[in-house]
């Protein structure tokens, strides 16, 4: 403890990443990438991590931990400002149980083991819930430390990976690229442009000193009920807007009550068709409405 109070005040951080280096028993080192649905409660793990989270922050810091696949640390206090997920995680569909985690979670899609790469459906298992897919395009990876003179290296599958990496790089040095040790090779090229696309459809729902109800059911905005597959969340500024997706895997029909522009087909609508993995981005100025 000691030597991180130091090294904050010292090199001044703004904040600490904590890629996990306690393993409980449930996720040890020799069942790596097998974690349990849920860890146990761990009163030594709390209090290392509540003691750092308490000197990030009265440095006015911000602190990140991972734990690896969906996995949060079982804990009675606040011990992380965001909780980072999505390792090893095989489909987007093991994410939606970190919509009711404590915020605020960092998604992290890891598509080398991934069902599926379609950036609609990602974002529609995202968004409702008050998450955004982080994005890792930038530099390129090109996995050519792996290829330095003179050295043995250990063979695993980090090692494996970057081999791989390095091939596919010789072999198509101008691209599509790799963009992360997390990647497909090479990465779907589509990414950067549905994240930037979602993004500004987001942004202005969630805008500073915004009101979010998230994933509401009974409501005066819908006609009935909402589909059981169909989530829904109203954010609440200047504007009124919703965002809704089906994560089911039939097509469904919401009724409105009151007529919403769709912001992506600049449309007027009381009826919205959402087939499954969809989502869509509504708003509203005069809707009056309640939720429960």
């Amino acid at each position: 403890m000691k030597k991180i109070s130091e090294i904050l005040d010292e090199y001044e951080f703004d904040g600490l990443y904590n890629d996990m280096g306690y393993d409980a028993e449930e996720a040890a080192p020799e069942n790596w990438g097998n974690w349990p649905e849920e860890l146990q409660y761990d009163p030594y793990w709390e209090d290392i991590l509540a003691r750092v989270y308490s000197m990030v922050k009265e440095r006015g810091g911000i602190y990140k931990v991972h734990q690896g696949a969906c996995l949060r640390p079982v804990t009675k206090e606040k011990i992380y400002d965001y909780l980072w997920v999505g390792e090893c995680v095989e489909s987007s569909e093991a994410l939606l149980r970190t919509a009711a985690y404590d915020p605020y979670v960092i998604v992290c899609p890891d598509y080398r083991f991934m069902d599926g790469k379609d950036g609609e459906s990602l974002f529609a298992k995202t968004l409702p819930f008050m998450q955004f897919v982080l994005r890792v395009d930038g530099r390129p990876v090109t996995g050519e430390r792996i290829a330095v003179p003179g050295v043995d290296y250990v063979i695993d599958k980090e090692t494996v990976f970057y081999q791989k990496v390095w091939e596919y790089h010789k072999a198509h040095p101008e691209g599509p690229h790799v963009y992360s040790e997390w990647s497909t090779i090479p990465d779907d090229a589509k990414q950067r442009e549905d994240w930037f696309k979602y993004l500004a459809l987001y942004k202005p729902m969630v805008k500073e000193n915004s009101v979010a109800f998230v994933d509401i059911r009974e409501n005066t905005i819908v006609q009935g009920s909402l589909p059981k597959d169909v989530h829904m969340s109203l954010f609440i500024n200047e504007k009124r807007y919703l965002c809704m997706s089906n994560l089911g895997e039939k097509p469904a029909q919401v009724e409105l009550r009151e007529c919403w522009h769709d912001r992506q087909t600049d449309i007027i609508v009381k009826t919205v068709q959402l087939q499954p993995g969809s989502i869509c981005f509504l708003e509203n100025t005069e809707a009056n409405i309640q939720v429960n």
